[in-house]
């Protein structure tokens, strides 16, 4: 299937030379085949079929199925009909309306603006709800780490202590392939507050304001996150190394009676630097943590100290501030983790899946039924370039 705006570029096959966008066509992938020179952007994608695909049992067939992979490619030498237009607009027409594939099988073709759509805006596949944050974080930027994932960013507009701010949170997570990401200000964790509180009352109101506000977000939390660890999400909470509230009695109960684990790194090895001032480019240490919740792979990836071979600029002034999003590396990596995670709870279901494949003869469930889908992000929608090398192995071993 070709697409893009080019000149010239007609595929060559022993049986069939097309150079139309947005169809697809089947050939015999034993023959010889080749591009013609073009110019302009020109895709090709290239799907093989291996021979003896009629004896894959049913269940494999389902096994792919769930993994993105469309079985339905049956006419080897000829052309095929094009791609299900329905994912592009409501409006379109699928397969054997008119201007689909005619009698004659001639294939349908549909505009490139459509075939883009149908194949780049793929469905959501986890969400990821990232309490206490501003509207644009790294962690909601789309790459092709978050492809998959809908972030849903809990604002200080939505005020995630407010009855509506929690409501929105356990509604969009609703089991194992979901994440709770909570990041509450820690401005009154601070340990420059120990000296602030010498600075006179009009100081001292500013501080308990702020820990005023970090109870009420933590009870907020607690609800939140009770929820989520009900239903097999995952949660993590992210502060500074040394931000006091990781000491406060309530916050220390909760993490220990739940088993949390910290991913302990230093923002200089994730490429975090000082973006304004004297010292731009500069690195800063920031000491990070985050909780995560049992089974996270996060503190496997995300676990760098600084190795001591820079020099760092202080975390102040307007850095400080800037420090709060993250660099695009930590939030790679925290995608990433998800994505493994999600891999590997499959793979466990997987297992469990197979030990009871005899179905019981009173009417239990068959080996099909009892199938369970891969609901973690398809190979198709991660790409060969960026699959890890361990997802992609639990994911087919699945």
């Amino acid at each position: 299937m070709l697409f893009g705006v080019f000149d010239g570029g007609d595929f060559v096959s022993e049986a069939v030379q097309f150079r139309d966008t947005c169809t697809m066509y089947a050939y015999d992938g034993r023959s010889t085949f080749k591009s013609e020179s073009s110019t302009g952007q020109r895709f090709l994608v290239e799907v093989f079929q291996p021979a003896g695909t009629q004896h894959w049992s049913a269940d494999y067939k389902q096994y792919l199925t769930a993994l993105g992979f469309r079985l339905s490619l049956d006419l080897p030498g000829s052309a095929s009909a094009a791609v299900d237009q329905s994912a592009c607009s409501e409006d379109a027409k699928s397969i054997g309306d008119t201007g689909g594939a005619s009698a004659a099988g001639k294939p349908t073709t549909a505009s490139d603006e459509c075939c883009y759509s149908a194949f780049v805006s793929l469905p959501t596949d986890r969400i990821l709800v990232e309490g206490c944050c501003e509207n644009g974080s790294l962690l909601q930027r789309r790459t092709k780490f978050s492809r998959g994932c809908k972030v849903v960013p809990i604002t200080k507009d939505d005020d995630f202590a407010s009855s509506s701010g929690m409501r929105k949170c356990i509604e969009n997570i609703k089991g194992p392939a979901d994440t709770l990401w909570f990041s509450a200000p820690c401005t009154g964790g601070s340990t420059w507050q120990f000296i602030n509180l010498r600075r006179g009352p009009e100081t001292v109101a500013k501080i308990k304001l702020h820990w005023k506000l970090f109870k009420r977000l933590w009870a907020a939390f607690e609800v939140v996150a009770e929820h989520a660890l009900g239903v097999g999400a995952r949660v993590f909470v992210e502060w500074p190394r040394r931000c006091v509230y990781w000491k406060n009695d309530r916050v220390a109960k909760f993490l220990s009676r739940h088993g949390f684990v910290s991913s302990d790194f230093d923002g200089c090895m994730y490429g975090l630097v000082a973006s304004c001032g004297p010292m731009t480019g500069m690195p800063i240490q920031k000491p990070w943590r985050v909780a995560c919740s049992p089974g996270s792979s996060l503190p496997t990836l995300l676990n760098k100290r600084c190795d001591g071979s820079h020099d760092h600029t202080p975390c102040a002034g307007q850095n400080t501030l800037l420090t709060q999003g993250y660099t695009p590396e930590i939030a790679k990596l925290v995608h990433q983790s998800i994505v493994r995670d999600i891999a590997v709870i499959n793979e466990s279901r997987a297992s469990v899946t197979k030990e009871n494949t005899t179905a019981d003869a009173t009417g239990g469930a068959s080996a099909a039924e009892a199938k369970v889908e891969y609901s973690g992000r398809s190979i198709l929608s991660v790409g060969i370039d960026e699959m890890d090398e361990h997802v992609a192995m639990l994911a087919l071993r699945a």
